[in-house]
């Protein structure tokens, strides 16, 4: 008798623990939605977006905040097409200083659904790289990249593992040239080292028309597939 009331005991935490997980995500859902739709509304610029030309030499922007490297990334993208990043008002749009999870104030920074909504809106296609491929992955980013187009990727740092945005702006010989809002000058990295040990994700960037829809949650499953990538790669650090 003693036991069966300790199991309906037990049972009724549960099923209350499991009422607020609930509510907790569902609130955390709704005021997703309402951060993607606000900043979904915010004005910007009207210029289209220019073919990279022959000619055009992209240069990195210094950054002086921690969590501004996507900023940078996607404002070098834009000057290299004949946008005005400022104009085009980004650090609101892409949601700089709202934190991804709303119960902690310190996930602030730039993330793909972001990214992928900024740019659909002022006139650029984006293709996310599949990375679950290697292989196929470094052929496609090299082809991208051949054919005058850039990209945007997500890095693990050498340094420290930290999560890094940096954009590649082309590929000369038998490299990637990068990029990197925390070096004034670019750089090159080899393919296979750089998509094997340090590429998180990598967002495919061209200019399009006319501007292509995109949903609130595209991009979303690429969280996920990035946090499983981190992991990856920490474990290969630690073994070598």
């Amino acid at each position: 008798m003693r036991i069966r009331k300790l199991f309906k005991i037990a049972a009724w935490i549960v099923g209350i623990l499991v009422a607020l997980l609930l509510i907790v995500i569902v609130l955390a859902a709704i005021t997703s939605g309402s951060r993607m739709s606000h900043k979904s509304a915010l004005p910007h610029g009207s210029d289209s977006p220019t073919v990279l030309a022959e000619s055009a030499e992209a240069t990195a922007e210094f950054q002086f905040e921690s969590d501004t490297c996507g900023l940078h990334t996607i404002r070098t993208i834009y000057k290299a097409h004949g946008l005005n990043p400022d104009e085009e008002n980004l650090r609101v749009r892409l949601g700089l200083k709202v934190p991804s999870n709303p119960f902690d104030a310190t996930t602030t920074g730039t993330l793909q659904p972001d990214m992928i909504r900024v740019l659909a809106q002022d006139g650029f296609k984006t293709e996310l790289l599949n990375l679950d491929d290697e292989g196929a992955a470094k052929k496609q980013l090299i082809a991208h990249l051949r054919s005058r187009k850039m990209a945007a990727i997500l890095i693990s740092r050498r340094e420290n593992g930290n999560m890094h945005w940096v954009t590649a702006s082309g590929f000369s010989g038998i490299q990637i040239t990068i990029l990197d809002s925390l070096f004034r000058d670019s750089y090159n990295e080899s393919p296979d080292d750089f998509i094997h040990n340090c590429v998180l994700s990598c967002l495919l960037i061209e200019v399009t028309s006319p501007t292509v829809k995109t949903t609130r949650l595209e991009g979303t499953p690429e969280l996920a597939k990035t946090a499983r990538r981190a992991a990856l790669l920490k474990a290969r650090r630690k073994e070598s």
